[in-house]
């Protein structure tokens, strides 16, 4: 596994994160889901202008904690996005990692970073919505505790989440 740093975004990184997105959203849900659903959702989460008018808002919007950036030297490998919109309830909205990436501990340091975020703004539980009945993700967040039925996952939280299980 290899060492990452992770981050908050800086607005000149908005295009890297579009494009990572939409990269991840195609390849994650293209077998799964029709291309006008893919389509959809590419066009709904990797607008830059939302991006960079998120990144520049960090703290500055009720319950948005921001965009956070896994980075390998100069290149975003992987992207998140979270918040706490009610009162002890976190929310993770978006989280992706590079396809020539996956399985290399990114995605867990960016749930680990955004989970910390949380927890510092007094988040007790922890959730994500997924895009499918048959959403290729959901191992991932099984491992890391979240359960639940349908598209939408939780997990409790505490000040050390903990590790992925077998």
């Amino acid at each position: 596994m290899h060492v990452v740093e992770v981050r908050s975004a800086m607005l000149a990184e908005a295009p890297a994160i579009s494009r990572l997105l939409a990269e991840a959203i195609r390849g994650t849900y293209t077998d799964v889901l029709s291309e006008s659903a893919v389509q959809q959702l590419v066009s709904a989460n990797c607008s830059l202008a939302q991006i960079k008018a998120e990144i520049g808002i960090p703290g500055g919007a009720p319950g948005w904690l921001g965009w956070l950036v896994a980075v390998d030297g100069e290149r975003v490998i992987g992207a998140a996005a979270g918040g706490v919109p009610t009162a002890g309830e976190g929310e993770l909205y978006s989280l992706c990692t590079a396809p020539d990436r996956r399985g290399q501990g990114v995605g867990a340091s960016l749930l680990a970073a955004a989970t910390d975020r949380m927890l510092e703004h007094d988040a007790k539980r922890q959730a994500v919505n997924l895009h499918s009945e048959q959403d290729p993700t959901e191992g991932f967040f099984r491992r890391y505790g979240f359960d639940g039925t349908d598209r939408r996952l939780k997990r409790a939280l505490r000040a050390h989440p903990p590790q992925p299980g077998p």
